[in-house]
């Protein structure tokens, strides 16, 4: 709650906010009585101090090749890998921009801003940051994707879900899982932190936890994630082993694009372009209906990413203009199909910084590997996984970021 008190005698304005010492002081006038006259100064004058706790973040900054040089706000800190303390700024909307440069491989950068006064770095940098540096004139992309090596960041960010809950279920033969985690995007997007570490860990629940042989999950990362691979895995892989009874999981991780014509929702793929998002994307109506002609009796959906292009795990063509989505009638889904959505559709999803993991994937395991949503067949109660990390996403997203996530729950409706 912030309090904000006038002084008229004195002639001062005082904000301050509470649990956070963050202050305005603005002197605004001074009247001086002199012997026979009267003199009025104004003087104007603004100190704003912006001391909050934790006035200091440390990130632990990697590259690929090592050695490059690593730079905040253009000041030279070192060589990668590096452990950085970032210093908080003053002001609003304080910009961090880190650039990472190795000679003969293409400069890259990346920048954090604050989106309010009172936000400490600690909430505006993440504990760690990894950069893929591409060797200069190296080919955008080759037609034999297999040939080229996945991108995996590495991070110094440990959190209580990255350790395996002990129970176990047995193997389930035809359970069927399609996992995609994509970071690193071949356009000039900006970095959906932590989706690749997010995907292997969700590949590691379910064959590890739920049941899931590890030769009927595909795990798809940055360059192995381009539109072809989807359609190969969601449109022909699925179609030739899901048996009749079956489950089938797809967990995506990256980002997501509105199609401004027609609102239609899209997953961007590696080699997406949110200019051309109709003819690059991979649209949720063609994942939703190859899904819905699976013979399986269960398909779960979870999508730690939003549609928006507001912002967070969300693209936009340049010079439009953020869109509002009703993700509960974008499409109708098969009565065998769920899907659990990190936002809704005017809202942007966020990365847990401190855990490492995307906000909502971080509750979706947490629940998995705490709540007993997991039944003795290594199927999942989704209705109360939902319950139990809807409120706790929103309440992290508000008290921590300022930002308002509200997970969604999609089911086909009942005839």
């Amino acid at each position: 709650m912030k309090e904000t008190v006038y002084y008229p005698s004195a002639g001062f304005l005082l904000r301050s906010g509470s649990g956070k010492a963050s202050h305005t002081l603005l002197w605004v006038k001074a009247v001086l009585f002199g012997p026979g006259r009267t003199s009025l100064v104004l003087i104007g004058a603004v100190l704003a101090l912006s001391l909050t706790a934790g006035c200091a973040a440390r990130t632990h900054v990697t590259s690929e090749p090592e050695g490059a040089t690593i730079s905040l706000n253009g000041e030279v800190k070192g060589v990668t890998p590096l452990t950085i303390s970032v210093p908080t700024q003053l002001g609003v909307d304080s910009v961090y921009a880190f650039t990472v440069e190795k000679k003969g491989y293409q400069t890259e950068s990346r920048s954090y801003a604050q989106h309010r006064f009172y936000n400490s770095a600690s909430r505006t940098v993440p504990n760690s940051i990894h950069f893929y540096l591409a060797p200069e004139g190296a080919a955008e992309e080759t037609e034999n994707a297999s040939e080229k090596r996945q991108v995996v960041p590495t991070t110094a960010v440990k959190s209580d879900i990255d350790k395996l809950p002990q129970a176990r279920v047995k193997e389930r033969e035809n359970a069927y899982a399609i996992v995609i985690g994509i970071e690193y995007y071949r356009q000039k997007l900006p970095h959906a932190d932590f989706a690749t570490q997010d995907a292997q860990l969700v590949t590691e629940y379910l064959t590890k936890v739920l049941g899931y042989p590890e030769e009927n999950v595909v795990t798809l990362l940055n360059d192995h994630a381009a539109k072809s691979d989807f359609e190969k895995y969601f449109e022909k892989w699925l179609a030739n082993n899901v048996e009749k009874g079956g489950t089938v999981f797809v967990y995506y991780s990256g980002h997501g694009a509105p199609d401004p014509n027609t609102g239609a929702a899209y997953l961007v793929p590696y080699d997406g372009d949110p200019s051309f998002i109709d003819q690059t994307g991979y649209s949720l109506r063609k994942m939703y209906d190859a899904l819905g002609k699976l013979p399986a009796k269960e398909v779960v959906v979870a999508l730690d990413s939003c549609f928006s292009g507001a912002g967070g795990k969300s693209v936009l063509a340049k010079g439009a203009r953020p869109l509002v989505l009703n993700l509960q009638s974008t499409v109708a889904l098969s009565q065998n199909m769920v899907v659990l959505a990190a936002a809704s559709g005017e809202q942007v999803s966020v990365t847990y910084n401190e855990k490492g993991h995307g906000l909502f994937t971080y509750y979706m395991l947490k629940g998995i590997k705490n709540e007993n949503v997991a039944k003795p067949d290594g199927s999942l109660d989704i209705t109360a996984l939902y319950d139990y990390l809807k409120p706790l996403v929103v309440r992290t997203a508000r008290k921590m970021y300022n930002n308002e996530q509200t997970p969604q729950l999609i089911e086909s409706k009942k005839k």
